[in-house]
């Protein structure tokens, strides 16, 4: 058997239910909501409490649809059940979505205004404009360095080569253990730092 208990909603009224389960479900959705939502105006208090008391009709509804009797052991029409349950959620929809705590209304919350959106836009490509002249300055470097090496052999004999370290082996070397490395190194540095930070805010 069960014992009517008397709750109270965010607004002030009163509503019915019927198990200590539903008025630990009944309290707990109203802490949520009014934790999670700053509402104020009378209206809009009024309109989540009937959210509340539709969740938990929503729940009991279920609840005698999954074991095919109510409360009190008797069995209940499926079909009608299955239509309160349709109606409940339909009208739930309908007031959260008034409310603006629906999912899409808490994505659209979420969503970053569109200034700060093309703010951050522009501020990576700002960066991103920042590594690429780091970039190009490097490669103008590199290749002031590789010409000065590449005259050095060509004004070089065999044996002056082998001491000034100028063969075309050298070069090649230089190429892959410092040029290609020093290059390599500003992009290596702007995804782990700059970049990073931009995957971490999606």
């Amino acid at each position: 058997m069960t014992n009517e208990i008397t709750v109270v909603g965010p607004a002030g009224g009163t509503f019915i239910v019927l198990t200590p389960d539903e008025q630990r479900f009944f309290e707990d959705l109203c802490d949520k909501y009014t934790r999670d939502y700053a509402f104020q105006n009378v209206s809009d208090l009024a309109d989540l409490e009937r959210v509340v008391q539709g969740e938990v009709l929503s729940q009991r509804y279920n609840r005698y649809l999954s074991v095919g009797d109510d409360y009190w052991g008797d069995p209940i029409s499926t079909k009608e059940f299955s239509d309160a349950v349709k109606t409940v959620s339909g009208e739930l929809r309908q007031l959260k979505k008034a409310l603006g705590i629906d999912r899409t209304s808490r994505r659209m919350d979420s969503t970053e205004s569109l200034s700060d959106y093309v703010g951050k836009l522009l501020e990576r490509a700002r960066e991103f404009g920042v590594m690429r002249n780091e970039q190009s300055t490097k490669v103008l470097t590199i290749f002031h360095e590789l010409r000065a090496l590449i005259t050095l052999h060509d004004n070089c004999t065999e044996e002056e080569r082998r001491e000034q370290g100028a063969e075309m082996e050298d070069i090649m070397t230089w190429l892959r253990d410092y040029a290609f490395v020093e290059f390599d190194a500003i992009d290596t540095e702007f995804v782990n730092t700059r970049q990073r930070f931009w995957v971490q805010e999606q």
